[in-house]
């Protein structure tokens, strides 16, 4: 029952959370869009914004890598031992 209820809970988190991020990129772009130095501040924050969408991907990456290195290198280790 606990670990329906943990669950749910964090379903329920992981799906109200990206409401306040998509409401902060529009204020952003409305103040980026107002200044006299959009051009310059703009490109840096689309910079900064790839930089951040970046560090989920190689850490994603990172682990599944792992994950896909274990079972191989113990797959290897077995055909090595039977070999000898």
């Amino acid at each position: 029952m606990k670990g329906r209820l943990l669950r749910a809970a964090v379903l329920g988190a992981l799906v109200l959370a990206p409401v306040p991020a998509r409401a902060q990129c529009a204020m952003c772009k409305s103040a980026l869009s107002g200044s006299a130095e959009a051009a310059t501040v703009g490109a840096a924050f689309n910079r900064a914004i790839l930089v951040l969408l970046a560090a989920p991907y190689l850490v994603a990456a990172g682990l599944g890598l792992v994950l896909y290195r274990q079972p191989l290198g113990a797959a290897l280790a077995r055909l090595r031992g039977r070999r000898r």
